[in-house]
């Protein structure tokens, strides 16, 4: 079973506050967490993103620099992003951070927020 599985059945059990946003998306990080499904991937989180412009990710992405004009452009940037992570980061960082599609787009989530509270 792949996370976005688990996203689509998520929102089709009509459960009020597991419809949308970010309370259906913890709810399936969980469920992989548990090994109810698998960890998603760059694509699953790329779409991820690109359907909540409003959110974090995307808003992390764009301060970063990259243009998303489109899906292929959120996954592109994203993998990127991943990319860098995993080159520049030790052992022992990557471990901490249980590094991976889910934990990048998380950092991506905070690199905007704190750059807002971090005065210049």
């Amino acid at each position: 079973r792949t996370w976005l599985m688990a996203i689509r059945f998520i929102e089709s059990l009509g459960i009020p506050g597991l419809k949308s946003g970010l309370t259906k998306f913890q709810m399936a990080m969980n469920l992989s967490i548990l090994g109810i499904c698998e960890p998603p991937t760059i694509d699953e989180i790329a779409i991820w993103i690109w359907d909540h412009p409003e959110l974090g990710a995307f808003k992390g992405l764009v301060q970063l620099g990259f243009r998303l004009q489109n899906l292929q452009c959120v996954r592109a940037a994203l993998t990127i992003v991943q990319d860098h992570i995993d080159f520049f980061a030790s052992k022992a960082e990557l471990e901490i951070m249980h590094n991976g599609p889910l934990s990048t787009e998380h950092l991506l989530c905070k690199n905007i927020r704190w750059i807002n509270r971090i005065p210049e």
